[in-house]
């Protein structure tokens, strides 16, 4: 750690820097060095007529701090500056010292918006200041002095034919074809028109469906070949017990088999 004495000259340190915040008229800079052979910070030169004049204050073989004043160019608010400067010709023991000395000072000399590492002249220059407070700034415009720009026009998406147009769906974003009314119109003219009657009719209701079973459709009865009608037609001249003519004869003939060789089986016993 450095051996910095910032207590000696507190009073008229903290007095310049305070002055300089509330934007005193009689002040807009502070230097702040050392006495030769003393490690006490000490108001060194203060002034008013900005960066031109503090520039000209700084010794090339000494370490000093600045405290600045200065009217940023974009928002024209004011913003402060703080500067450590090592000149070229300061000895090298003092020059490792800089870098403990800094972060001391600048606890004392808060409230800056720039931080400015000094080396030469070069870098003291006004011009060079105020070009890091503008980037500083995060605004590359006046608002005091330009117009507020406008947003760009978005162009308009392009449009597809009828064939090919897409609308978002109602449901899940599924996009939906618009169909061609000449295709419409052909799909309509190829399929028959419904009966007035079938129209009204519930689903599977009306004598002009086919019945269906569990093996398909079968065919209505007019559309039947004679053969099989007319075996239908018999099947359906049923007696009461649900038996056709013919097949009750069938089971009376093979009742008359059976009971022909029940006999036929009984005789040898007899005997």
């Amino acid at each position: 750690m450095s051996n910095l004495d910032l207590s000696a000259h507190a009073s008229e340190i903290s007095s310049t820097h305070q002055r300089i915040l509330n934007n005193a008229a009689d002040i807009s800079w502070a230097l702040y060095g050392f006495d030769r052979g003393s490690n006490a910070l000490n108001v060194q030169a203060r002034g008013s007529d900005g960066l031109e004049e503090l520039a000209e204050e700084f010794d090339d073989g000494k370490v000093q701090f600045a405290f600045a004043r200065v009217l940023d160019p974009n928002t024209r608010l004011s913003k402060f500056v703080f500067i450590s400067w090592c000149g070229q010709g300061v000895p090298v023991f003092r020059k490792g010292l800089v870098g403990s000395q800094v972060g001391e000072v600048q606890r004392v000399l808060t409230g800056y918006h720039v931080s400015v590492v000094a080396r030469t002249e070069a870098d003291v220059q006004a011009d060079e200041i105020m070009d890091q407070v503008a980037r500083s700034s995060g605004a590359q415009y006046s608002y005091h002095t330009k117009p507020k720009a406008e947003k760009p026009v978005v162009a308009a998406k392009p449009k597809f034919g009828s064939q090919t147009a897409f609308r978002k769906g109602g449901s899940y974003g599924a996009p939906t074809v618009t169909k061609d009314p000449e295709w419409e119109a052909a799909a309509a003219a190829m399929s028959p028109p419904m009966s007035a009657s079938r129209s009204n009719q519930p689903f599977g209701a009306g004598n002009s469906r086919p019945a269906s079973s569990m093996y398909g459709s079968r065919a209505p009865t007019s559309s039947m070949p004679p053969a099989y009608k007319s075996q239908q037609q018999n099947e359906s001249a049923a007696t009461p017990a649900g038996l056709s003519p013919a097949y009750r004869s069938q089971q009376d003939e093979r009742q008359a088999e059976l009971e022909a060789l029940r006999r036929g089986s009984r005789a040898p016993s007899q005997a």
